[in-house]
């Protein structure tokens, strides 16, 4: 008797673990389409993000290629001016807009699905344009100053010792931020580069010179009338 009861008790334990198969099956089964449901939203994501991070990036490369081949010029031509103590007194004011970083900013908790290296290659682009802002920001503090005083010396028709040295730092500090605004705008284009190579790929997209950009208004250099 305790034979048949082992007996009857191994057939049935059988006949449930071969009716747990299909259970098992349809469970592996969702389960792998699941997988592959998650990979494929995952793709789209990453490929759309790569794809609209490339629209902005490489309008940032293009804005600095501009600004560079614009800029460059006149502050190195004023720079040499007030080393050689020309007349008449003036410094360069950097009118450039500011980047757009839109879509960066707004997807920043997304930003790994790109994968490690692309997110630190985006980080660093990002972080050289607020730099680039900052020395922007410099510039046109130097000649927003440059220009109020000089009305004032306008105005008078005439200048002090003082109100001439002071014209000269303005004009200086204008050419000095300058400067490195165009060496931080280089770093920019380098990095912007680089990271456009990437995000066409990943995105699938290319974007590279199909993108309108523009350096805003017209360059302006500041010289006061006498």
């Amino acid at each position: 008797m305790l034979g048949g009861v082992i007996e009857c008790t191994v057939a049935d334990l059988g006949a449930i673990l071969i009716g747990l198969i299909p259970v098992a099956f349809g469970f592996a089964l969702g389960y792998g389409v699941k997988k592959v449901d998650d990979w494929r939203s995952n793709h789209r994501t990453r490929k759309g993000l790569a794809a609209a991070l490339a629209t902005e990036v490489e309008a940032i490369r293009g804005i600095a290629e501009d600004s560079i081949k614009i800029n460059g010029p006149s502050v190195a031509e004023v720079r040499e001016r007030l080393s050689k103590g020309g007349s008449p007194l003036g410094g360069v004011g950097i009118a450039d807009v500011d980047y757009q970083t839109t879509v960066y900013h707004s997807n920043l908790v997304q930003l790994q699905i790109l994968g490690e290296n692309l997110m630190v290659q985006l980080t660093e682009l990002y972080r050289w344009v607020e730099y680039a802002h900052h020395q922007k920001r410099l510039n046109l503090e130097a000649e927003s100053a440059f220009l109020e005083l000089s009305k004032s010396v306008v105005a008078r028709g005439g200048m002090t010792d003082v109100e001439k040295d002071m014209l000269s730092y303005n004009a200086g500090a204008t050419v000095v931020y300058g400067t490195q605004y165009l060496k931080n705008q280089k770093r920019v284009l380098e990095l912007a580069s680089h990271a456009l190579r990437d995000l066409e790929r990943l995105g699938n997209v290319q974007v590279r010179g199909k993108v309108s950009v523009s350096t805003g208004e017209p360059l302006r250099e500041t010289f006061p009338k006498r």
